[in-house]
């Protein structure tokens, strides 16, 4: 084809590669909010250690 008309193929191949984009932007947003739970729980689990710790050793604020 002449003038810049795009084959079907083309047009095939824009269109799996908009799709694949869009599943790759879709994965690092999974994989991000995967990263701040993951962080959130290991937070949660330091805080509830301390806590625990602290208890343990009849600090003034825990009498």
């Amino acid at each position: 084809m002449v003038g810049g008309a795009g084959t079907k193929a083309d047009e095939a191949r824009q269109a799996e590669s908009a799709g694949r984009s869009i599943e790759e932007r879709r994965r690092r947003i999974r994989n991000w909010a995967l990263l701040i739970a993951l962080l959130a729980l290991a937070a949660l689990f330091y805080g509830i250690a301390m806590v625990r710790m602290a208890a343990s050793h009849h600090l003034p604020f825990f009498d």
